[in-house]
């Protein structure tokens, strides 16, 4: 994966980013689309784990869920392994785009968040879905989250990515400046892929069921938007009101013929 996201700065960097809209918007969804319950028990793999904050929550409102946490990045796992270990987290690193430590058709769910958009080649882009396709069991889905590629330009509360009033062609670079409170915290590269790819990319991997969520503040409910709000003040002036932030993608390994 040839991207920022694999330098330790950035990976120290990255740990302290607050994580506010995505939360807001988008983890309810996550927790929907990737089905889990509360009593079941469920192995759930999070590619390109970063830092682990995400698999230490997941953990901690979950006492029954496993995860399996991989990044491609050593220093990301071990920054993990450091701030957000736990009992039922395994943090392991990708060897060369495969998971040689996880059988087929062994996990419940696995999800990608922030992952596609930092890989510069559709051929890597295919070499993960099929992997994670590989160690999914029947009927498990794949949840992919990323910044969503038609809001290029446009300054959302986390973020500014791309240039304005320019276009970008599938797999082409674009800077991303990332924001921590209002101030800017660093700037990385990420790579352009229309959200057509997504559906393209899920489907030769072997998916089916393909389908995408483009959540907004506007479709949070009054209650819903409480939290925010408290922080950041009225929803309907930021460009997440009506305009996508990020882009849910989903799809789901079929069940084995008879």
């Amino acid at each position: 994966m040839s991207n920022d996201y694999l330098q330790a700065d950035v990976a120290q960097s990255y740990k302290h980013l607050p994580k506010n809209i995505d939360a807001l918007l988008c983890y309810p969804l996550l927790l929907r689309a990737l089905q889990i319950t509360p009593e079941q028990p469920y192995h759930l793999l999070d590619y390109g784990c970063g830092p682990g904050e995400v698999a230490r929550r997941f953990c901690g409102d979950f006492a029954h869920l496993r995860i399996t946490a991989v990044d491609e990045a050593a220093e990301m796992i071990r920054i993990a392994r450091a701030t957000h270990s736990h009992e039922h987290i395994t943090y392991r690193t990708i060897q060369k785009n495969t998971l040689p430590f996880l059988p087929d058709h062994s996990l419940d769910a696995a999800m990608a968040l922030f992952v596609l958009i930092n890989v510069s080649s559709q051929q890597h882009l295919r070499h993960i879905l099929q992997e994670v396709f590989r160690v999914l069991k029947p009927n498990a889905p794949f949840v992919v989250l990323d910044a969503h590629p038609d809001g290029l330009g446009k300054r959302f509360l986390d973020y500014q990515a791309g240039t304005p009033g320019k276009g970008y062609q599938p797999g082409e670079a674009y800077p991303v400046q990332l924001f921590s409170s209002g101030e800017p915290l660093m700037q990385v590269t990420n790579y352009y892929w229309p959200k057509e790819i997504y559906f393209t990319l899920f489907a030769q991997a072997g998916f089916s069921q393909i389908k995408s969520q483009e959540p907004t503040l506007k479709e949070l409910s009054e209650e819903e938007r409480v939290p925010f709000e408290a922080h950041f003040g009225s929803c309907h002036t930021f460009t997440e009101w009506e305009v996508p932030p990020y882009l849910i993608v989903r799809g789901v390994k079929p069940a084995v013929s008879a």
